[in-house]
């Protein structure tokens, strides 16, 4: 499989992917999926070393990252800012460029915007900005990925009613999505049943926090917190695949 679909961009949002973009990173993810699921799990970042640049030690970002690259072959290393000079305004460009020189990739957690902007523009590889942070707008991709599986329809033939602050960076998140894939987006009780519902302020929520999918579909359905938090594995599995690889 060729990974290298995204031709080594940094990807902080949906808005610089087309929807071919998303529908072939869905199509990687389940690829990743079921390779592991048959018991060939893929390593096609063997060779790849990237750096998770994040203060706490025991920040959930960082396991969830650090555990998604590995399992593709990456050899990850944890960088606090604080115990570099990334964060001395007069040494941040020069420490960027070595960070690009010994580095293919770089994920910033929960460092200051202009920062992360700076480590982009110098050090030369994609550069992450929060990837796998529980609300990253591209956690949306594993979402999509486990409406694609219990649904079994395509994306643009599957429909959405989607509750909370219109405005929330969440709900932009999922508008740009439908925009990406067709998937209809239901937003008041007057609206036909969808197939799905998204409550950001529901009280079930997966194991990483997410607000868990409710399947509205006929019949009896699992919950799918479960399935969430795998897909949302594979899905950012898959957006470093097609950026690092």
């Amino acid at each position: 499989m060729n990974y290298n679909l995204l031709n080594h961009r940094s990807l902080w949002s949906l808005d610089n992917l087309s929807s071919a973009d998303v529908l072939a990173l869905l199509d990687t993810a389940c690829s990743l999926k079921k390779a592991n699921q048959e018991g060939h799990p893929q390593r096609p970042l063997r060779g790849k070393n990237i750096a998770v640049m994040c203060e706490s030690p025991n920040d959930p970002a960082l396991a969830s990252f650090t555990a998604a690259a590995t399992a593709l072959g990456a050899q990850v290393a944890h960088i606090r800012p604080s115990s570099s000079r990334i964060t001395q305004p007069a040494a941040s460009h020069e420490t960027a460029v070595v960070l690009g020189r010994l580095y293919d990739a770089i994920e910033c957690e929960g460092m200051p915007l202009s920062l992360v902007q700076e480590v982009e523009r110098t050090a030369g590889r994609p550069v992450f900005n929060g990837l796998a942070a529980a609300n990253h707008p591209l956690r949306v991709l594993g979402d999509l990925m486990t409406m694609r599986e219990h649904s079994g329809k395509p994306l643009s033939q599957t429909t959405l009613r989607l509750l909370g602050d219109e405005h929330s960076p969440e709900n932009d998140a999922w508008r740009r999505a439908a925009a990406l894939t067709g998937l209809e987006l239901r937003t008041t009780p007057s609206d036909p049943a969808p197939d799905f519902l998204w409550d950001p302020q529901s009280p079930t929520r997966c194991s990483d926090g997410r607000a868990e999918l409710a399947c509205s579909c006929p019949g009896e359905h699992p919950p799918l917190a479960a399935d969430q938090v795998d897909n949302h594995r594979f899905t950012l599995q898959a957006l470093l695949c097609s950026t690092v690889a």
